[in-house]
């Protein structure tokens, strides 16, 4: 009993947060639209009685007179009527697509920003759906038709005066098909919720098979993977179907008690007319009215998975990209030298296992560092938050005595040059990874840093060249290429600050050499370099070693020239004549 009151608290709490935050932004950003809603649906309300006067006309007036002429005038009547109860609808659905567009301009920017931020990263597919789905239900028929809800006063106010009977009578069914909508948000909470984690538990692994697609060929893990894909899905169906059926029976109740109320309404209407309390016409228009008094609550429950869905949605971009989560410029910070520090860092992996436990680190400007450290160390970790692609759990990095918080994301990222170990590159052009998708980025900046690093003549190779589109799926791409090109995304625009992580992965001698000339240029221009590498041949520019070790950064002895810098397994050695060949 202590759950499900827990369950439908959380559940009031999401309507209530839902209807605060809708209110705000509508108050914000979307007023115009939402009295230009109300406005129309007022107009379609009151034109959609014509239909029921009209029925009433003809029974107690052209049937009673014959009269042909009143016949005519008041059918055209009502089909003018109609004309503007259908531009009405018509206007209506282009409100509320506007209105959609208004909220997706309001919170896209915020959105995505938010999302850059490693803390929401994770969950970013998560938030796009959400943002998605908030956005579609704003210019949904759903949402148009909560509008209808405000005019139901309207309709019993008329029945009142056709007769206070009918008028109790209708309430009564408003009640009942009320009582089903609760019942039907109350108990398909639990349902809804199981269906929605496990649904999303088999998409995020569809997704991680997907991103492995080579892998899982090569490997024959397809009727593997086959299997264990319909067991989620059987689980997320599963939950669904529960849902569902309550739903569905709730809804058929809700369909049912409208029918029986029209039904029962124009049986008491008749017996009314029997007793002589009202005119015959009277019977139609009491049932027609009392329909559509009905019919905003049946469409309601109809929706209501819908509507469901959308306010958890909407709660959670909210709650990400509320009124009070404000994108503010900050003013840039004077040009940074490069002076790296990162004091008391403590980071835990996801198995909250102890990766960092205090490291503190600092580089200057000309000097370049060789992070080492046996497998699972945390090197790759600690040049990540160096670069801020990680957050850590305690600690700070800061560049020239300011925190990374404190600097501009733009300006920090101008002044970072930091490549993975793996690629990391976005879907688009070449030109576009290489200059951060920046829309003023330089070519001739582009064609710089490829050249500098021997990738130009292999970008020429592809079919439209700088122009070549690069996707997740683009196996015509090369993983040395990919590699190269997120290499010279780190060196473009001459950052103060290059922070590299195994550098050397699927290069050449030759293009090895090239990154050792561009990491030489930079030092020689004033930039600090950390790198985590095993390769001797970048051994030739390093000034200062450190060691990672039990999660602190300590210093170490620096390898002498051509000695390999070896954590695990052998590499091949190279001779000096062919380190000296390939600078």
């Amino acid at each position: 009993m202590g759950c499900g009151a827990l369950k439908a608290g959380k559940s009031d709490l999401a309507l209530g947060g839902f209807l605060s935050g809708m209110a705000g932004f509508l108050r914000r950003r979307g007023f115009e639209h939402a009295r230009t809603l109300f406005a129309y649906s007022l107009i379609v309300n009151l034109c959609a009685l014509a239909p029921s006067f009209h029925m009433m006309q003809v029974y107690d007036r052209v049937l009673s007179s014959g009269s042909e002429g009143t016949l005519v005038a008041i059918t055209a009547i009502v089909l003018f009527v109609l004309c503007v109860f259908v531009v009405g609808e018509m206007v209506r659905g282009k409100v509320a697509q506007r209105l959609s567009a208004v909220y997706a301009v309001s919170v896209s920017r915020k959105l995505f920003a938010r999302l850059g931020d490693p803390t929401a990263a994770s969950g970013a597919a998560s938030y796009l759906r959400d943002f998605a789905s908030a956005r579609h239900f704003l210019a949904s028929r759903v949402f148009v038709g909560l509008f209808d809800l405000p005019f139901v006063p309207l309709y019993l106010f008329l029945l009142l005066f056709v007769h206070p009977t009918i008028c109790l009578l209708t309430i009564a069914g408003l009640a009942a098909m009320t009582i089903a909508g609760y019942m039907n948000y109350k108990l398909t909470g639990a349902g809804r919720d199981a269906s929605r984690k496990t649904e999303g538990e088999a998409v995020g692994f569809a997704q991680s098979a997907f991103a492995r697609a080579g892998e899982v060929r090569s490997l024959g893990m397809v009727p593997n993977l086959l299997t264990t894909w319909g067991q989620r899905m059987a689980e997320a169906l599963s939950a669904a179907e529960e849902a569902a059926a309550v739903s569905s029976a709730l809804y058929a109740l809700s369909k049912g008690i409208r029918q029986s109320i029209q039904v029962i309404t124009m049986a008491w209407g008749a017996f009314l007319v029997l007793e002589g309390d009202m005119s015959g016409g009277l019977i139609f228009l009491a049932s027609m009215i009392s329909g559509r008094a009905l019919a905003p609550i049946e469409q309601a429950i109809g929706g209501w998975e819908t509507i469901v869905r959308s306010i958890e949605s909407f709660n959670n971009v909210e709650e990400l990209t509320g009124a009070d989560k404000g994108l503010q410029r900050r003013p840039d910070l004077p040009a940074p030298k490069g002076n790296l520090q990162a004091r008391n860092l403590v980071f835990r992996d996801y198995g909250r296992r102890l990766v960092l436990a205090g490291a503190s680190f600092d580089v200057q400007p000309g000097e370049a560092v060789i992070v080492n450290g046996a497998p699972g160390a945390g090197k790759s970790v600690f040049i990540s938050i160096l670069a801020g692609a990680r957050l850590p759990e305690n600690g700070l990095v800061a560049l020239d005595g300011a925190p990374r918080e404190r600097w501009p994301q733009a300006q920090w990222g101008r002044s970072m040059g930091y490549c993975g170990e793996e690629a990391g590159l976005l879907t688009g052009t070449i030109a576009q990874n290489i200059s951060r998708f920046d829309p003023a980025g330089e070519l001739e900046e582009v064609y710089r840093v490829s050249m500098m690093l021997g990738l130009h003549e292999l970008i020429m190779e592809l079919p439209q060249g700088y122009q070549t589109v690069i996707s997740n799926s683009a196996d015509h791409i090369p993983a040395s290429v990919r590699k190269q090109i997120a290499l010279a995304r780190a060196f473009y625009g001459s950052p103060k600050v290059i922070l590299l992580d195994r550098p050397t992965t699927f290069l050449d001698q030759r293009r090895e050499g090239a990154l050792l000339n561009a990491l030489a240029d930079a030092l020689k221009d004033g930039a600090a370099v950390v790198m985590a590498t095993r390769s001797q041949m970048m051994m030739r520019i390093v000034t200062r070693a450190v060691v990672i070790k039990d999660g602190v950064v300590t210093a170490a002895d620096l390898p002498k020239r051509g000695q390999a810098i070896r954590t695990s397994g052998p590499t091949e050695p190279r001779t000096k004549d062919k380190a000296e060949m390939a600078l």
